[in-house]
């Protein structure tokens, strides 16, 4: 399935980086890549695109800026950071404010798949949100969804702060 992708990062070199190594890991993803705030901020209001992909450091504005933006311009978008290793104290509050993901540079092979995942969470979010105040799954459904998002949440802990 071909996904548009919003890429938000400085180096034009990483964006071609990150286009490979999808392709070479089987992904098939229609990148747009910007290099600046004001240029990510026209993006979003003129095109609609299924996820974000940011630097966390950048050199007009700060990643969480970025997140903010994203999310009051393209709330349903899925949004995740592609960045190199930072502080677990700075990534736990990424969560929080809407970020479905962090994927280091470093294990640049979770990508596709944190793409597709984040993807799919906003689907089902936005999903369950448009069906007028009619559960689409019911209680028992909805205690598993809460159980795994529970569980997913404490394994990103751990993960990060070893």
């Amino acid at each position: 399935m071909d996904f548009k992708i919003l890429h938000f990062e400085a180096e034009a070199a990483e964006s071609a980086r990150l286009k490979t190594s999808l392709e070479n890991d089987g992904y098939h993803f229609h990148i747009t890549q910007t290099d600046n705030a004001e240029q990510f901020a026209v993006l979003l209001q003129s095109q609609t695109f299924d996820a974000i992909i940011a630097e966390y450091h950048l050199p007009d504005i700060s990643g969480e800026r970025a997140l903010e933006l994203a999310k009051s311009l393209a709330p349903s978008t899925a949004f995740l950071f592609f960045t190199d290793e930072i502080s677990y104290q700075f990534i736990r509050p990424l969560f929080h404010h809407g970020a479905q993901d962090v994927v280091f540079k470093s294990h640049h092979e979770r990508l596709g798949l944190a793409i597709e995942l984040a993807i799919e969470r906003e689907a089902v979010c936005l999903a369950s949100e448009s069906n007028n105040g009619h559960a689409i799954f019911n209680s028992s459904e909805q205690n598993q969804l809460k159980a795994a998002l529970k569980k997913s949440h404490e394994l990103i802990d751990l993960l990060y702060k070893n």
